[in-house]
């Protein structure tokens, strides 16, 4: 018994050694750049769009399974445009490897540099993400469905535990153009950075942008910042210690300028069925 636990023992160790062999090595032979072409082919196959990739793909493997990426666009849908529908200019994402054997997922702090999104609504009601999100009005009941259905598959096969080291979006632009009512409006150095998200805990939340909006003529500074907590279970969002700034101009504004600081506790229903404001405070310069 002994020397069968002893030959167990060593065809453990000589496979754990293999595995770490083969972390260690893969980076060094496989390059993801290599198949950039097959990245992009799949995205036209799936979406009908073209995806370019101007920038490198760096692969990280122990003890961070990572991937980090220069500048990247993707395509507008046809009758868009030629302006890209989305395009970043650095994104990176590191999970670590061993907690994954447990079904613990610890992601690194997700990072999203330069990104920016072009969004459209054309005269006729249609608009350009409509393709990407299954085809528009006429199959969003299945998409829900499905959608339903993939989530209570990954609540049954699921996880044991989820953190996040933290989020960081800086220098985004968004910029939305509704034809159908001329309603024109961009978001400029929006920012969006948070404290590490672990289920059920409170987690910082600090976010910020320009706002203009074409007509009316309004530009203005908006600042928010608060504590975020999620409670799953009981499908509630609260926001605590809310402290929203604004700093307008514009002609529409009573006197051509707005500068209010706003205060509050929040609580909100996931469904939209319910919303709770507390500590409402409210301070116009």
């Amino acid at each position: 018994m002994g020397k069968l636990l002893k030959i167990l023992g060593w065809t453990i160790g000589l496979v754990l050694l293999l595995l770490v062999a083969a972390v260690l090595i893969l980076p060094q032979i496989v390059d993801p750049n290599d198949y950039k072409e097959e990245i992009i082919s799949s995205v036209k196959a799936q979406t009908g769009r073209d995806l370019t990739i101007d920038g490198r793909i760096g692969l990280s493997v122990f003890p961070w399974l990572g991937v980090e990426t220069g500048a990247v666009a993707l395509g507008n849908a046809k009758g868009f445009g030629e302006k890209a529908f989305a395009a970043i200019e650095r994104a990176g994402v590191r999970v670590k490897l061993m907690p994954l054997l447990s079904r613990k997922l610890e992601v690194d702090r997700i990072e999203l540099n330069g990104l920016e999104l072009n969004l459209m609504r054309l005269k006729d009601g249609t608009s350009n993400w409509d393709d990407l999100a299954g085809g528009g009005r006429q199959t969003e009941g299945k998409a829900d469905a499905e959608a339903a259905k993939q989530g209570q598959r990954a609540t049954e096969s699921g996880l044991a535990a989820l953190t996040i080291g933290g989020i960081d979006i800086s220098d985004a632009k968004i910029f939305w153009d509704d034809r159908s009512s001329g309603q024109s409006v961009s978001l400029d150095q929006f920012r969006l950075s948070s404290g590490p998200v672990i289920a059920g805990e409170p987690v910082d939340l600090q976010l910020g942008m320009l706002l203009e909006n074409r007509d009316p003529a309004v530009k203005a500074k908006l600042d928010l910042s608060g504590v975020v907590v999620l409670k799953e279970t009981a499908g509630v969002v609260d926001v605590n210690g809310l402290k929203i700034t604004l700093d307008a101009t514009g002609d529409a504004l009573p006197g051509g300028a707005v500068k209010a600081v706003l205060e509050a506790a929040v609580s909100a229903a996931l469904n939209g069925s319910q919303l709770d404001i507390s500590g409402l405070s409210l301070t116009a310069g």
